[in-house]
């Protein structure tokens, strides 16, 4: 085991007590010691990173059960862009080449979105707008990033899928670390997958802020 992770574990920890108002003596950081260990540290220690950048100031010093459900219910960066990338497969397959295009209308052109929840169409002044209340953030950022909609979609009909998914994988990761890394101009947010609305606020927060936190420790 990492000595440093585990050490950092200990000054995490100690330091969300005092935040908390929380007496934490030696038993008590033992029970979380040994419950928390077999999760990995420098999980553990992200997850309490997280905690501390978004607790309020009322808010209790944390059970052992309130972070092991963090960390078992927060996605790998890679099952996330696995999940982006089944999104956008899925919906080259049902838009096509021209969802681009958008719809003349007497206001003007438009561009339609639907919600996976319950199939409502919306209409939006831009192709960004609609693609992420769609798709999500993630998904406008790793369409952009690959040359944008027309020319990923080409690309799907050029390429076998099993060439082009780990290619859109790849590149949803890609996004995800460039997001930690805050060379993004917006956070992204989580697809409006129905099966994915549980874990939405914590996705927001392990992509918008973790390596920000890391760094300022």
């Amino acid at each position: 085991m990492d000595n440093r992770s585990e050490f950092q574990f200990h000054k995490l920890i100690n330091y969300l007590a005092r935040r908390c108002e929380f007496t934490l003596d030696e038993e008590i950081i033992e029970i979380y010691d040994e419950r928390l260990e077999p999760y990995g540290y420098d999980q553990v220690n992200y997850v309490i990173k997280e905690i501390i950048a978004n607790r309020s100031p009322r808010d209790p010093f944390p059970s052992v059960k309130e972070i092991i459900n963090q960390l078992e219910g927060s996605p790998s960066d890679k099952s996330l862009a696995v999940e982006v990338g089944s999104l956008i497969v899925s919906s080259i397959a049902r838009r096509g080449y021209t969802w681009s295009w958008g719809v003349n209308t007497k206001q003007g052109l438009v561009f339609e979105s639907r919600s996976e929840n319950n199939g409502t169409s919306v209409f939006f002044d831009s192709f960004e707008e609609a693609v992420k209340h769609e798709l999500g953030e993630l998904a406008w950022h790793t369409i952009k990033k690959m040359g944008g909609w027309p020319t990923l979609v080409q690309q799907c009909m050029k390429s076998p899928m099993e060439v082009v998914r780990p290619q859109i994988r790849d590149v949803a990761l890609s996004v995800i670390d460039s997001s930690r890394q805050g060379k993004l101009d917006d956070k992204p947010k989580l697809p409006q997958k129905q099966y994915l609305n549980d874990e939405s606020e914590q996705v927001k927060k392990i992509v918008s802020k973790a390596l920000r936190e890391s760094n300022g420790n």
